[in-house]
């Protein structure tokens, strides 16, 4: 893929990937009148389990083994923080509502269609390029969350995001320019 190519491509995804409508998936009803934790906590879950999706797709159509070996550490990753988030989500709002909060600072909907369509080392720059967008959300959710949550655990789980994806970020920038 010519650098032309690729610079079009991403324009066309972080494009994509800003338009879209946050009604697409919409607020849970319970989003606004809950804690500020649970809406981090079932947001952020919602979020991972987006990025999963994609990670997993990764696994299974990316060209490059580099590609393929980041996606599985990022899924193994973020199952575990679902799990450890589930946990504080019950000591937070055991019993409350589901409250997925798209307007939190960072939410975003995934447009997957792209990456479902594409395939060899296309997929790979697409899947990259969502991938960075996608954490730049988690990391922006999760400085909301510092500033906001009064709950230590919640607060390192926040942290522990931001400084996962931050890795990822540079992990997948290293990688991208290894491709020709």
């Amino acid at each position: 893929m010519t650098m032309w190519k690729s610079i079009s491509l991403s324009a066309v995804l972080l494009t994509t990937a800003l338009v879209l409508p946050a009604q697409a998936h919409p607020n849970s009803e319970a989003a606004a009148k809950a804690p500020f934790d649970v809406q981090y906590l079932d947001s952020m879950t919602k979020h991972h389990q987006d990025g999963i999706m994609m990670f997993e797709m990764a696994v299974q159509k990316a060209a490059m083994p580099a590609v393929k070996s980041k996606a599985q550490i990022m899924a193994d990753m973020q199952n575990k923080d679902n799990a450890e988030m589930q946990k504080l989500r019950e000591a937070a709002g055991a019993g409350a509502d589901k409250a997925v909060n798209m307007q939190m600072p960072g939410m975003m909907m995934m447009d997957m269609s792209l990456l479902r369509s594409s395939s060899g080392m296309a997929f790979d720059h697409a899947f990259i390029d969502m991938t960075v967008h996608h954490h730049e959300g988690a990391i922006k959710m999760s400085k909301h969350a510092l500033a906001r949550s009064k709950t230590p655990e919640v607060r390192a789980m926040a942290q522990k995001i931001i400084d996962d994806s931050e890795k990822d970020i540079a992990d997948l920038t290293r990688i991208k320019g290894s491709m020709s």
